[in-house]
């Protein structure tokens, strides 16, 4: 699961506690956009051969794009690697992208006039806290030649010694990337907070300079998600024994994994795997809904009576939803 994931679940249970859903906001705070697709590269598997992952596919127009990553092992060699995957009027391009097995990607958003990708790029496993609390760049991908340009957030806004937790939430309509920053989320944080409540912020790439926005500035979002992250699961080097049919319950819950299956007529439960479910379940599931069908799934360890069996999902059929009681 990556960082940003765990930060909205957090933010999830932040906002359920606090008596507001996640979709809403405190009072005058500007509003929040999620990523269109996060990736990066799966770690390498503890047995010889491939492990793959793409992101989820989105689109702008005749514009397409996802994060692809592999985690490769060869005895005792790891190799970890990333590249965004961009069609543009069905011509396809692979760009790599730089130090995979320490980064994670989000794609933000395509540009207005489709000139640009917004890219954000953050230290997935950081040393220490400064680095933890300075870890995200912001890219540009030039579309017509798949040039990456990245700057440091933190050198963008003119910040020095202080903590904020930022999240890049697309374009003006002049093409401008906007930034949205907020107070850290760390209480352990040593340092003061760089600002004192939420605000949007727009970046010049030609000037090099950002500003304040109103915060009832409103942030368009052009692209859209065509199709749910996947990953390798049958062909999986880590398989601990032969995919196997259940008729299962699918849910989100408290706790790791958040995504799990609850066999019908038993009282196994089994962990989705790095949360990834197939296509024609994922745009079913939520926190209100129960996802009923017949998995094929693929297990990480051998059955354990009165332990959680870590497993991916292969596919789903007879897929049906009933709202949570």
């Amino acid at each position: 699961m990556t960082r940003s994931l765990l930060l909205s679940l957090l933010l999830y249970f932040t906002a359920f506690h606090a008596g507001f859903s996640a979709t809403e906001r405190a009072p005058g705070e500007p509003a929040w956009l999620p990523p269109l697709a996060e990736g990066s590269a799966p770690n390498c598997p503890e047995h010889p051969g491939l492990r793959e992952f793409r992101s989820e596919v989105v689109a702008y127009q005749d514009i397409t794009s996802a994060i692809a990553g592999s985690g490769r092992r060869e005895g005792s060699t790891c190799s970890r690697q990333a590249a965004l995957v961009l069609t543009v009027a069905g011509r396809e391009t692979r760009i790599p992208l730089e130090n995979a097995a320490k980064r994670d990607f989000s794609i933000i958003d395509f540009s207005p006039d489709k000139q640009y990708l917004l890219l954000s790029l953050e230290i997935s496993d950081p040393v220490t806290a400064s680095e933890e609390l300075e870890s995200q760049e912001l890219g540009l991908i030039r579309l017509s030649d798949g040039k990456i340009t990245t700057w440091s957030i933190w050198k963008v806004l003119g910040w020095k010694a202080c903590d904020a937790t930022i999240e890049l939430q697309g374009f003006l309509p002049d093409g401008k990337p906007v930034i949205r920053a907020r107070p850290s989320i760390w209480s352990s944080h040593p340092r003061p907070n760089c600002v004192s409540q939420p605000g949007l912020f727009s970046f010049s790439p030609a000037e090099g300079y950002s500003e304040r926005l109103a915060d009832a500035t409103k942030v368009i979002r052009y692209g859209e998600e065509l199709h749910s992250a996947k990953r390798s699961c049958k062909a999986d080097p880590d398989l601990a024994a032969q995919c196997f049919t259940v008729h299962g319950r699918l849910d989100f819950y408290n706790g790791g994994p958040t995504t799990r299956i609850w066999v019908i007529g038993t009282h196994h439960i089994l962990g989705v795997y790095d949360e990834i479910v197939p296509e024609n379940v994922s745009g079913k599931l939520d926190w209100n809904t129960d996802v009923f069908a017949d998995f094929l799934v693929c297990p990480f360890t051998r059955g354990n009576q009165g332990h959680m069996q870590p497993v991916c999902i292969e596919s789903a059929r007879n897929v049906r939803t009933v709202p949570r009681q």
